[in-house]
């Protein structure tokens, strides 16, 4: 009885061990929210979604910050964030420099107005 508790208690410690020495770091994960945050950028996202693209990239940060420490599962969760912050980030882009436009156009058609007026 004492040998069966005995092998029971090893088993599961050997079992423990190798579960927790098995996890690996999120590298697809991260290496997606990389890819998204450069799609983001090159869309402009930093320029026109300013506040998106920085919550992007602290929930990159946050992810490498989370493997240094070896909280994987963590670091994996934080990369999927900061992944659909980049694309939230880039699909804001469109408006915002719809907006951006219309606002200068609009001051732009006031400023001729003014110049033609001082004639």
């Amino acid at each position: 009885m004492r040998i069966k508790i005995i092998l029971t208690a090893c088993s599961v410690l050997v079992l423990f061990l190798l579960i927790s020495g098995c996890a690996k770091p999120p590298t697809l994960e991260i290496d997606a929210a990389k890819a998204a945050i450069q799609a983001a950028k090159a869309a402009e996202a930093d320029v026109y979604a300013a506040s998106e693209f920085s919550a992007a990239q602290k929930a990159l940060a946050d992810a490498e910050a989370k493997v240094t420490g070896k909280e994987y599962e963590l670091a994996k969760t934080a990369a999927i964030q900061a992944k659909e912050k980049a694309d939230a980030a880039k699909a804001a882009v469109g408006p915002s420099k719809a907006k951006a436009k219309a606002g200068a156009e609009e001051a732009l058609a006031g400023a001729k107005a003014l110049v033609a007026g001082g004639k």
